[in-house]
């Protein structure tokens, strides 16, 4: 058999061309794998010269733009989990746990390979979740956290363009869950707990402060100076089958604020009633609002005696978190600037403290619209007996 002759490639870039004992032309390339680093061969095969270069210069151009090596079966769920860990690194728990849900919400396209994923498979799991009844905030997380994997994939060379970025978010209907407590509400609400829960001074602070459950909860004595009346917030408490210490949500997050005269005459006095409590086991690194034994707080205990207050008032089926959103909306309402209100309470935007205003603002109009039949029927607006009701009466001409 004739030894197999090798042909120098007539394009640019490494590669050799060969003559198999079959006849043709092979043009073989070696190429680093994005995904295993591993170098790959890619092979194209003609019966001619002219055909195999034309063949290797669609190749090559393939190569440049990052089409070529996809690494074939690597699937959506395999380079999301992939994506989850590369970016959890850093992150509070919670955050890695929301990384695993909006995995699981792929599971209907998590077996398509990376590279034969398109627009259309991707907006119809979107439809999909819309159907399922997950909420438009739910499916947009969803959506973003998809788009940043597809852009690492897309850096890396394993996608040549990223098919989330054409896709739609169905429109969704959903309530608006964010609720705002009238100053009588909060009054009512705090006079309840004082008398009938442990709870009070935590809620008391969160109300005084605007701080999310979880800040308010990682308090420890350290953190405050009663004297300069400032308090720096470091830490957060979640629940994830138990109350867990976790960093802060965000960047801006950590922030000290200024104390109210009140909330410091309050703290003070729920310090000496802590010390009288704890004994010897009180340390300046307990928690401001610890359990009986002096751990941290569960939010689910708390969240139980919140709910039993608002029936025993009879009050909306409030969240806990509505007492920081109705702090922001006081602000404003008060005249302070929206950039200072964001401020205080540790917004990473200015646009999220409006759009919690603006909320508040839509759901006291829809209020007053709704109290306007009584308003009727109790007689503010009377209607004469014998009126023409609003028409012109007809006069000769």
């Amino acid at each position: 058999m004739p030894p197999k002759k090798k042909l120098k490639p007539r394009l640019h870039g490494e590669g050799e061309i060969r003559e198999r004992a079959d006849g043709r032309l092979e043009y073989r390339m070696y190429a680093p794998d994005p995904v295993t680093g591993q170098s790959k061969r890619i092979s194209v095969y003609a019966k001619t010269e002219k055909e195999l270069l034309e063949k290797i210069r669609k190749t090559q151009v393939k190569y440049a733009k990052g089409e070529l090596i996809t690494s074939g079966k690597l699937t959506l769920r395999e380079w999301l989990e992939s994506h989850a860990a590369a970016q959890s690194t850093g992150k509070r728990e919670g955050t890695i746990k929301r990384y695993g849900e909006y995995i699981g919400y792929t599971k209907t396209v998590g077996h398509i390979p990376l590279g034969q994923l398109n627009t259309r498979q991707l907006d119809e799991l979107y439809q999909a979740l819309a159907r399922a009844g997950y909420s438009r905030s739910v499916i947009l997380h969803t959506r973003s956290f998809i788009t940043s994997a597809l852009n690492r994939a897309v850096k890396y060379q394993i996608l040549a363009t990223n098919p989330n970025l054409l896709t739609e978010v169905p429109n969704v209907k959903t309530e608006k869950v964010a609720q705002i407590l009238t100053q009588d509400q909060i009054t009512q609400l705090l006079t309840e707990a004082e008398a009938s829960t442990r709870y009070y001074p935590v809620l008391y602070t969160i109300i005084a402060l605007g701080l999310r459950f979880g800040e308010a909860l990682g308090l420890q004595w350290q953190d405050l100076d009663l004297e300069a009346g400032t308090v720096s917030l470091s830490r957060a408490v979640t629940y994830m089958g138990g109350p867990r210490l976790t960093g802060l949500k965000t960047t801006t997050s950590q922030r000290t604020l200024y104390l109210h005269p009140d909330l410091i005459t309050l703290l003070i006095e729920h310090q000496i009633v802590q010390k009288s409590e704890l004994g010897k086991l009180w340390t300046p690194e307990m928690w401001v609002f610890a359990s009986r034994e002096g751990g941290m707080l569960s939010q689910n205990n708390i969240r139980r005696e919140f709910k039993k207050i608002l029936q025993r008032l009879g009050l909306p089926n409030f969240r806990i978190h509505d007492l920081r959103h109705s702090y922001v909306t006081w602000l404003i309402s008060q005249g302070v600037d929206p950039k200072t209100v964001s401020t205080l309470v540790g917004h990473a935007d200015t646009r999220l403290t409006l759009d919690i205003y603006t909320k508040a603002q839509e759901h006291l109009k829809k209020q007053a619209a709704l109290q306007t039949p009584s308003l009727i029927k109790n007689g503010g607006l009377k209607i004469e007996k014998g009126s023409n009701r609003g028409h012109k009466k007809k006069t000769g001409s």
